[in-house]
């Protein structure tokens, strides 16, 4: 991972905000923004693993029967 990136502005003038983000505050207003950047290309989407098991188990029960064993060592 990367270092973060990071930008911070004072003394923004609020009235450049988009307006949702300018809510309640005075034409006039002077904001600090920051913006965080996320290094979001290093996440894969929860459909890439679909079918990834596949032929894992013999029958749904037991696909099943292993869920609820992950599942109940951690109650």
């Amino acid at each position: 991972m990367g270092a973060p990136r990071i930008l911070v502005v004072d003394n923004y003038p609020a009235q450049s905000l988009p307006e949702d983000l300018r809510r309640g505050l005075g034409d006039e207003a002077l904001v600090r923004v920051t913006v965080e950047a996320k290094d979001i290309e290093k996440a894969i989407p929860l459909t890439s693993f679909v079918g990834s098991a596949k032929g894992c188990y013999p029958k749904p029960e037991d696909a099943v029967d292993a869920i609820r064993g992950l599942r109940d060592e951690w109650q």
